[in-house]
């Protein structure tokens, strides 16, 4: 996501599958969580890299039999959060809940 926003005034991609972002990554599967096989939900179209570094970019599809997700934030760094965290993080980054 660096390299793709570098080259693109800093504004993340639309989509994990803007047909630009595929010459960035080996493989489509960095899209994917690793224990479901589903793609990562993805919050970032036409956001600024870094404009805030608490800005919720994606996360897991499903929580961790409820209790939480594993979340990419705007500075590139990714955590775990519990199901109370993960809706606190997104309510800050502007995010609406409902069905998530």
């Amino acid at each position: 996501m660096v390299l793709y926003s570098e080259d693109h005034q800093n504004i993340l991609p639309l989509s994990l599958h803007d047909k630009d972002l595929k010459k960035y990554f080996s493989s489509e599967t960095m899209f994917t969580d690793p224990e479901t096989g589903d793609p990562f939900v993805y919050v970032g179209a036409g956001k600024k890299w870094m404009a805030n570094p608490d800005d919720v970019i994606a996360y897991s599809p499903h929580d961790a039999g409820g209790h939480g997700r594993t979340v990419l934030f705007s500075d590139g760094h990714v955590t775990w959060l519990t199901c109370a965290k993960f809706a606190e993080a997104l309510k800050d980054s502007g995010i609406e809940t409902h069905g998530r």
